[in-house]
């Protein structure tokens, strides 16, 4: 399946790989290419932790503080900009360059295939850009008996509350999110009962199960939406991964969630509704930061 949707090309060039992916998105085709460091070529590490900041997004200082809180944890950064900061010495970051229209599509080759180009490690976690990981090494020893392992989400508890939200905020097309729940019906047996999961911190073994997982999960967001937490858990459903889905309220062991630096996302739709819910939407979020922020500098 995921051979149709995505072109691969991968090249050893001794001490580095050359990576290529390729694929199209709502008409567009965007690629993505990048080489691997020899560090990381020859890393063979039982842990790693990963991320991408694509256009800037989040920045890189809270990763960097997550790496310091673990220095024994492999972390690997991808990025498309320069970077000045200096890092940890567990902190690997790759650059890429890409083409196409979206940069958003373009972070989720990193988020959803991770078997691609980290398949040297054996458990892998994927966590947002904008995520303070806790002390975590324990964490990954209590759970690699299982492929998979993420938390349930916080606020909303289905596939169909997710969607509804969505076209709410103007994050995707009304038309398409509402065909797309309606296709994930034929899917599953009772979508409403089907967790919705965080997509901001996922745990994978690096195994072939797995593999299947994040192929259907990548294949499901193409023919989809961008909104990658409505295609995860029809994919972790229906791949054969043995997972475990935690309860929302443990995310505080693990993370704190600092703000995105950008707003970043695209109004989707024609006519004077969508534009507003999108905008709406964004005057909420710079609120709650602006909020954020000066709790912060009051101290309470």
């Amino acid at each position: 399946m995921l051979e149709e949707k995505i072109d691969f090309f991968r090249e050893d060039l001794g001490a580095e790989t050359a990576i290529m992916m390729s694929a199209v998105f709502r008409g567009v085709r965007h690629e993505v290419s990048f080489t691997l460091p020899e560090a990381l070529v020859k890393e063979n590490a039982d842990k790693g932790v990963f991320t991408a900041d694509i256009g800037h997004y989040s920045g890189v200082s809270a990763f960097i503080e997550s790496a310091k809180n673990n220095p024994d944890l492999v972390f690997v950064n991808f990025i498309d900009y320069p970077m000045e900061d200096t890092v940890p010495p567990n902190m690997l970051t790759v650059h890429v360059t890409w083409t196409g229209n979206d940069s958003r599509f373009v972070g989720k080759f990193f988020k959803l295939l991770p078997h691609i180009f980290l398949d040297n490690f054996q458990s892998v976690l994927w966590i947002d850009s904008n995520m303070i990981l806790s002390a975590i090494d324990d964490f990954f020893d209590s759970v690699n008996s299982y492929d998979f392992v993420c938390l349930r989400h916080n606020k909303r508890m289905s596939i169909p509350s997710e969607a509804a939200e969505i076209i709410s905020h103007g994050k995707d097309d009304k038309r398409t999110i509402e065909k797309l729940v309606l296709s994930y019906n034929e899917l599953v047996d009772d979508l409403e009962k089907i967790p919705l999961l965080t997509g901001g911190f996922l745990y994978r073994r690096c195994n072939e199960r797995v593999r299947e997982m994040n192929n259907l999960w990548f294949s499901l967001l193409v023919d989809g939406s961008i909104r990658d937490q409505l295609s995860l858990p029809i994919a972790v459903n229906l791949a054969p991964v043995n997972s475990l889905l935690l309860p929302s309220r443990r995310r505080r062991e693990f993370f704190r969630i600092l703000f995105h630096k950008k707003y970043n996302v695209s109004k989707y739709g024609k006519g004077f509704l969508p534009l507003l819910r999108s905008s709406i939407s964004e005057f909420k979020y710079k609120l709650a930061k602006l909020k954020y922020f000066v709790k912060d500098w009051l101290g309470s």
